[in-house]
């Protein structure tokens, strides 16, 4: 296989940055994703891929909602943050402001959009978890730009 053109057509592989928010109660907890794609409009449906040793996946199992976090171009840093094992202090997680969602899991206040869910199905790899969900509504907010 030529290992240039095996990278030049994986890198055409449209993807995001998400940041996905779970929690029950005061347990809360924040991870990266970068694979999520929408499988229908009606049922709003998405399918994301979620690593099974993080925090959030461990609350999204028990709780069976979670907040999805778009991120805007550009914050690349910010969802570097949720890499890393993420806990809750002083109001902030891993540094960053949140605001719990309607089914209270949290929200980066950095974000371009949310969109809340509950967890429908799920199936297991090695290290990552491939989860459906589908959305109550109203499912989605976004943040207005504020006028100077």
């Amino acid at each position: 296989m030529d290992e240039a053109a095996k990278k030049t057509v994986l890198r055409m592989i449209p993807y995001g940055l998400y940041v996905l928010g779970a929690g029950q109660g005061d347990d809360l907890a924040m991870a990266t994703v970068n694979w999520v794609t929408q499988t229908s409009f009606a049922p709003p449906l998405v399918v994301m891929g979620v690593k099974t040793d993080s925090g959030a996946h461990e609350l999204m199992k028990r709780g069976r909602t979670f907040a999805l976090s778009m991120l805007k171009s550009g914050q690349k840093d910010l969802a570097y943050a949720f890499f890393k094992p993420s806990s809750p202090e002083g109001g902030k997680i891993n540094g960053f402001d949140f605001t719990p969602a309607a089914n209270g899991c949290p929200t980066l206040n950095v974000r371009r959009a949310t969109w809340r869910g509950k967890l429908s199905r799920s199936s297991s790899g090695a290290t990552t978890r491939c989860s459906s969900a589908r959305s109550p509504k109203p499912c989605c907010t976004r943040r207005r730009k504020r006028s100077p």
